[in-house]
């Protein structure tokens, strides 16, 4: 990977995990959408307050990772189809490597984009949670 360097020339940056669980209610798992939704907004904030000190954050808004918790969790829930838009971890930690200085927040993968836009922008609320319990049933 190559090495990112601040404006003031010297390498800093924070990489916060989130993920699109964070972007609206999500059944089953709405403890840790909660905590990943604080790690998107907290990325955010910190972007702004931490730029001229030469320090870049990000938040990684990613869907479904290839991790060995993820093929546990999909283990034990019986999930035989892994989730649309799934990415492998090398894949993830590029992505948010290279967003690190240029932007606060990544999102990986052209589907996990368009669920971003879809869940989070599109659909009313009440749809976009429903669509989630669908794909995080079975996760608790």
């Amino acid at each position: 990977l190559p090495v990112f360097k601040t404006r003031t020339g010297k390498r800093s940056g924070v990489v916060l995990m989130s993920s699109l669980s964070g972007n609206q209610g999500s059944p089953f798992i709405a403890t840790y959408g909660a905590t990943k939704a604080f790690n998107t907004v907290l990325a955010q904030g910190l972007w702004y307050e931490l730029k001229d000190e030469g320090v870049d954050v990000t938040a990684c808004v990613a869907g479904a990772i290839r991790t060995p918790g993820y093929m546990s969790a999909a283990k034990q829930s019986e999930i035989i189809k892994e989730a649309p838009g799934t990415l492998d971890a090398a894949q993830v930690a590029k992505s948010a490597l290279y967003a690190l200085g240029k932007k606060p927040i990544v999102i990986p993968g052209f589907v996990n984009k368009f669920a971003y836009l879809l869940l989070g922008k599109l659909l009313p609320a009440k749809t976009a949670i429903k669509i989630m319990a669908a794909s995080t049933k079975g996760l608790n």
